[in-house]
């Protein structure tokens, strides 16, 4: 158990309902034997954004448990059964996230699904909130942001044969953004390839693809810059900030080691959520998300863009999805993210 220092200085007055001391449980799957697992890094990321956050004067109690699979869980649950919480973080199947989040509907505290998407409907409740929206909701939410940033472009959905052999037919007069049909890094760069050799003009061709490319290391990396692509991605970690750095060089202090290179990286996680989540309460209490407009919408990693997990006549009626979606765009300049906002 993991109890964080009782600071006395209180953050800033907002226009919310403040929480003096947020107490937070995390409940994740961890094990005592085995190599770091992904949980545990995400418990690293959790604590190094929680020391910040106490810099900063909020004052946190954390409580930290492992329950391994259900039946653990469900003793866990029990023995505490009297203890109130202000944020419940955890659930790694739908029977763990329906547990956590029937403890905090009956408690009416926040509960947060990290890391697994369900549909929710049995214990969608006021203060739950998932960050794994469905999978249609991302594909719409893209459609429409493309449709808007692309549309004076003439669009082409190409194959990579047509592409490699290098027919680049243009229509009309209009720049061209080519929709590659593929993911794979040996399609990416067999169309770089093709690109290059073509001669094709950055002012007049641009590439649109998929949140894998950003997996294929620093060489690609450069060779998207070079064509002025664009990704779409609902995370992504820009290493040449600041703030990057600092928290890079205090876990590597902390840990003796590296934030872990996964995409997403469950450190970055950890340490985003807390600090939106638990600043959220701070600042505002348990009804925050009224506040939205005023909070942060993005992390290091990860975006924070909530709306309601269940659309048509039941909208707004219990819990809350992550919609966050960003667009990651390469030029010689260098990379930068744009966090698409959600309609109005």
């Amino acid at each position: 158990v993991v109890s964080g220092a009782k600071l006395t200085q209180e953050p800033s007055p907002l226009n919310g309902t403040q929480i003096a001391q947020v107490r937070v449980a995390l409940i994740l799957p961890l094990r005592e034997s085995g190599q770091p697992s992904r949980y545990l890094h995400f418990y690293e990321g959790v604590l190094l954004g929680i020391e910040q956050l106490q810099r900063q004067g909020v004052s946190i109690d954390l409580q930290v448990d492992a329950a391994v699979n259900r039946s653990a869980l469900e003793r866990l649950l029990k023995s505490k059964a009297g203890e109130q919480y202000d944020l419940i973080i955890g659930g790694d199947s739908e029977q763990s996230v329906e547990l956590l989040a029937q403890r905090a509907k009956d408690q009416q505290a926040v509960y947060l699904s990290p890391f697994v998407w369900q549909s929710g409907k049995g214990q969608l409740y006021d203060h739950f909130f998932q960050l794994n929206p469905a999978q249609y909701r991302v594909t719409q939410r893209l459609q429409q942001a493309f449709v808007e940033r692309y549309a004076d472009y003439e669009v082409q959905s190409r194959s990579l044969r047509e592409l490699a052999v290098g027919q680049w037919p243009r229509q009309s007069a209009k720049k061209c953004v080519i929709l590659l049909n593929s993911s794979k890094q040996q399609d990416l760069t067999a169309v770089l390839d093709a690109m290059r050799d073509a001669q094709l003009s950055t002012s007049d061709y641009q590439l649109f693809g998929y949140p894998q490319w950003q997996t294929y290391g620093k060489n690609m990396d450069e060779r998207l810059q070079a064509v002025g692509a664009t990704i779409f991605s609902t995370f992504y970690w820009d290493r040449e900030l600041p703030e990057s750095q600092q928290v890079r060089e205090a876990y590597k202090h902390w840990y003796g080691r590296d934030i872990e290179e996964g995409y997403p990286s469950y450190a970055l996680l950890g340490y985003d959520v807390v600090r939106y989540f638990i600043s959220a309460l701070s600042s505002y209490g348990r009804g925050f998300q009224q506040y939205q407009h005023q909070l942060p919408k993005d992390g290091l990693q990860s975006g924070f863009l909530f709306a309601p997990a269940i659309t048509g006549r039941s909208s707004g009626r219990g819990g809350y999805t992550n919609l966050n979606l960003f667009f990651i765009t390469y030029s010689p300049r260098g990379v930068k993210r744009q966090q698409i906002p959600l309609s109005e």
